[in-house]
């Protein structure tokens, strides 16, 4: 039953199989991305829990957003439709220890901020990487380290690397910071040569991006590391070609509110009583593991 449901999740995920090699299969809500047993909830803290500004404490509860569409880090359940994921199950767990319920929502990574600007949500859990322009409406906590990777078709037919992407399509996801910074960035320096830049194509999430791949709508992808870690491992007709230097990137809530000194504080506990490393090596990103959930304004 646990490979089938691996295979439920890969497929939907990605949404790159036919049909009939994705046939439906009843997948849990929690985990099905995850190896090893589930890990227990967290206890609440008080030192922590006191932290929180007191509009949460009277709502007892957090709204939590996240892109959507990234596996393993937060992808929508084929049955039920409720986020699941590493981001999910480490906002469950930093709920815990604030002692309030969380409610989690996916949207499209361009849909977050203002969703977050109009008050929808209180804090995002989606790998943002920690921008001066993010900053600018967001505080953040590190959470884990996350560098970009370049994916093409599998034995890199076109013979694409970091350094070989000049006049070339290459996909991203809408309002990513691989659209916005990354890209941009590359597609300069080829300017500056003298080359042809960069055919930006944006997709709305990152899995839309490795279907536009796989059917040579693009030539290529650049992605968060994670997600293309997974992406690669199952579906053989993707490999990585190279990773872009990477950063620490964070949790956010909305600037000078409050909230990211109590999500700094839970993050802090998660990583010093282990339930933090435990969690990411549940989803193989154990080498991404950071030691201070440290807040940056």
């Amino acid at each position: 039953m646990k490979m089938r449901r691996w295979a439920a999740i890969a497929c939907a995920a990605l949404a790159i199989a036919s049909a009939t090699a994705c046939a439906p299969v009843k997948t849990q809500t929690t985990g099905a991305m995850r190896e090893g047993a589930p890990i227990p909830a967290a206890q609440k803290v008080q030192a922590a829990a006191d932290k929180l500004p007191e509009k949460f404490k009277q709502a007892g509860k957090l709204r939590i957003v996240m892109s959507d569409g990234t596996a393993p880090l937060n992808v929508p359940d084929t049955a039920t439709g409720e986020v699941e994921g590493f981001n999910p199950d480490l906002a469950r767990q930093v709920g815990a220890v604030l002692g309030v319920k969380v409610e989690i929502t996916g949207v499209p990574i361009d849909q977050i901020i203002p969703g977050i600007e109009a008050g929808r949500y209180d804090a995002v859990f989606s790998n943002f990487s920690i921008t001066d322009a993010r900053l600018k409406v967001l505080d953040f906590a590190e959470y884990y380290f996350s560098a970009s990777g370049l994916g093409v078709q599998a034995g890199n037919p076109q013979g694409i690397d970091l350094d070989h992407m000049c006049g070339r399509r290459i996909g991203v996801s809408n309002g990513s910071f691989q659209m916005t910074d990354t890209l941009p960035e590359y597609s300069q320096s080829c300017v500056d040569k003298g080359e042809p830049k960069i055919d930006i194509a944006a997709f709305p999430d990152q899995q839309k991006a490795a279907l536009a791949l796989l059917s040579g709508r693009v030539d290529a992808t650049v992605t968060d590391g994670p997600v293309l870690a997974y992406a690669s491992s199952k579906e053989p007709r993707i490999e990585r070609a190279g990773e872009v230097k990477g950063s620490n990137v964070g949790v956010g809530a909305p600037k000078g509110d409050g909230l990211i000194e109590a999500l700094s504080a839970a993050l802090q506990e998660l990583i010093d009583n282990g339930t933090y490393e435990r969690i990411l090596k549940s989803y193989g990103m154990d080498h991404l593991a950071v030691k201070e959930a440290k807040v940056v304004k």
